[in-house]
């Protein structure tokens, strides 16, 4: 079933426009005619969560932090390492960001920034690069996570 973009609330199939908020319903291709709509992210609430998703999803087997998106130095022992520490030092915080995972194995995070929603990705893969992955997650919130 799909669920509304503005409000998120779940549509019959053959819906135009949402019950609850009445925006008009929005097909995944009209969002995102080159396809990444029809791709799926994983949310996690923790790194050491994304990480171990993204490991079973990179067939290579090595990521580039955010600041050197071609240098690829991080392998799955490092990267588990480095997540394992980031949830220590985040410990319980409630304003802790939430993690989302490509279906190639890139690691992105939600958090918010004074009052503001930021997303960024934070490990890519080489299949999954600044130029293949959205800028953004909004779009598909509704539709493509598991």
């Amino acid at each position: 079933m799909p669920y509304c973009m503005h409000c998120g609330h779940q549509l019959p199939d053959d819906a135009l426009f949402c019950d609850n908020c009445g925006a008009k319903v929005i097909s995944i291709q009209e969002i995102d005619p080159s396809g990444m709509g029809t791709a799926r992210f994983t949310r996690t609430y923790t790194l050491s969560e994304a990480a171990q998703i993204a490991a079973e999803r990179n067939r290579d087997q090595e990521w580039s932090y955010w600041d050197t998106p071609d240098n690829f130095t991080y392998s799955t022992a490092r990267l588990t390492k480095f997540c394992n520490k980031e949830d220590r030092r985040l410990g319980d915080d409630p304003d802790r960001p939430y993690y989302f995972i490509s279906t190639g194995g890139a690691i992105g995070q939600l958090f918010i920034d004074q009052g503001s929603e930021v997303f960024e990705w934070i490990f890519f893969t080489p299949a999954d690069n600044p130029d293949t992955l959205p800028d953004t997650l909004t779009e598909y919130n509704h539709y493509c996570f598991e």
